[in-house]
Protein backbone atom coordinates (compact mmCIF):
# COMPACT_ATOMS: atom_id res chain seq x y z
CA UNK A 1 0.00 0.00 0.00
CA UNK A 2 1.55 3.20 -0.97
CA UNK A 3 2.47 6.16 1.57
CA UNK A 4 0.76 9.44 1.22
CA UNK A 5 2.46 12.35 2.64
CA UNK A 6 0.33 14.67 4.79
CA UNK A 7 -0.54 17.90 3.45
CA UNK A 8 0.76 20.87 5.72
CA UNK A 9 -2.66 21.94 6.38
CA UNK A 10 -2.89 18.84 8.16
CA UNK A 11 0.07 19.53 9.91
CA UNK A 12 -0.89 23.35 10.77
CA UNK A 13 -3.73 22.04 12.34
CA UNK A 14 -2.28 19.69 14.51
CA UNK A 15 0.91 22.06 15.95
CA UNK A 16 -1.15 25.24 16.25
CA UNK A 17 -3.81 25.31 18.96
CA UNK A 18 -5.36 28.67 17.32
CA UNK A 19 -7.39 28.61 14.69
CA UNK A 20 -9.51 31.44 13.10
CA UNK A 21 -12.10 30.54 9.81
CA UNK A 22 -12.97 33.80 8.23
CA UNK A 23 -15.43 33.65 5.26
CA UNK A 24 -14.09 34.32 1.77
CA UNK A 25 -14.77 38.21 0.59
CA UNK A 26 -17.45 38.56 -2.04
CA UNK A 27 -14.78 40.00 -4.28
CA UNK A 28 -12.22 37.20 -3.76
CA UNK A 29 -9.65 36.35 -0.97
CA UNK A 30 -6.64 37.74 -3.59
CA UNK A 31 -5.97 41.62 -2.44
CA UNK A 32 -6.61 40.48 1.16
CA UNK A 33 -4.51 37.40 1.11
CA UNK A 34 -1.42 39.34 0.16
CA UNK A 35 -2.33 41.92 3.14
CA UNK A 36 -2.89 39.15 5.40
CA UNK A 37 0.25 37.45 4.49
CA UNK A 38 2.66 40.75 4.65
CA UNK A 39 1.08 41.36 8.13
CA UNK A 40 1.73 38.14 9.86
CA UNK A 41 5.37 37.99 8.23
CA UNK A 42 5.92 41.39 9.46
CA UNK A 43 4.06 41.45 13.30
CA UNK A 44 3.30 37.97 14.11
CA UNK A 45 6.37 36.32 12.84
CA UNK A 46 7.06 33.50 10.10
CA UNK A 47 7.04 30.36 12.27
CA UNK A 48 3.65 31.96 14.18
CA UNK A 49 1.60 31.33 11.66
CA UNK A 50 -0.04 29.73 9.04
CA UNK A 51 -2.76 30.52 6.58
CA UNK A 52 -4.62 27.67 4.05
CA UNK A 53 -8.35 27.42 2.57
CA UNK A 54 -10.76 26.03 4.81
CA UNK A 55 -14.52 25.07 4.62
CA UNK A 56 -17.53 26.60 6.15
CA UNK A 57 -21.13 25.39 5.91
CA UNK A 58 -22.21 28.92 4.06
CA UNK A 59 -19.63 29.93 1.35
CA UNK A 60 -16.12 29.71 1.34
CA UNK A 61 -13.63 30.29 3.94
CA UNK A 62 -9.87 30.34 4.92
CA UNK A 63 -8.28 29.40 7.95
CA UNK A 64 -5.34 31.29 10.02
CA UNK A 65 -3.23 29.09 12.40
CA UNK A 66 -1.88 31.10 15.31
CA UNK A 67 0.21 30.01 18.65
CA UNK A 68 -0.79 32.94 20.89
CA UNK A 69 -4.62 33.90 21.49
CA UNK A 70 -3.31 37.20 21.52
CA UNK A 71 -1.72 37.32 17.85
CA UNK A 72 -5.07 36.11 16.80
CA UNK A 73 -7.15 38.77 18.70
CA UNK A 74 -4.36 41.18 17.19
CA UNK A 75 -5.37 39.66 13.70
CA UNK A 76 -9.16 40.38 14.05
CA UNK A 77 -8.85 43.51 15.24
CA UNK A 78 -6.62 44.57 12.32
CA UNK A 79 -8.92 43.30 9.35
CA UNK A 80 -12.39 43.83 10.34
CA UNK A 81 -14.09 43.71 7.43
CA UNK A 82 -13.44 39.97 7.60
CA UNK A 83 -16.17 37.96 8.45
CA UNK A 84 -16.02 34.85 10.92
CA UNK A 85 -16.90 31.75 9.76
CA UNK A 86 -19.63 31.04 12.13
CA UNK A 87 -22.57 29.20 10.69
CA UNK A 88 -24.32 27.90 13.91
CA UNK A 89 -27.41 29.77 12.83
CA UNK A 90 -27.56 28.30 9.29
CA UNK A 91 -30.19 25.56 9.05
CA UNK A 92 -27.36 23.49 7.41
CA UNK A 93 -25.75 23.08 11.09
CA UNK A 94 -27.24 20.53 13.44
CA UNK A 95 -26.27 20.00 16.94
CA UNK A 96 -28.63 18.64 19.85
CA UNK A 97 -27.90 21.76 21.91
CA UNK A 98 -28.64 24.16 19.01
CA UNK A 99 -31.94 26.00 20.13
CA UNK A 100 -31.67 25.21 24.35
CA UNK A 101 -31.47 28.26 26.22
CA UNK A 102 -28.47 26.68 28.25
CA UNK A 103 -29.51 28.04 31.85
CA UNK A 104 -31.19 30.97 31.10
CA UNK A 105 -34.58 31.47 32.88
CA UNK A 106 -37.89 32.60 31.29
Amino acid sequence: MPRRSIQQSKYDELAFPIRIRFRVPPGGIGEVSYRLHDWMIHQIGSGACAQHSSSCLIGSAFALHFRRIEDAARCIAEFPELELADAIDSPAYISPYKGRDHGKSS
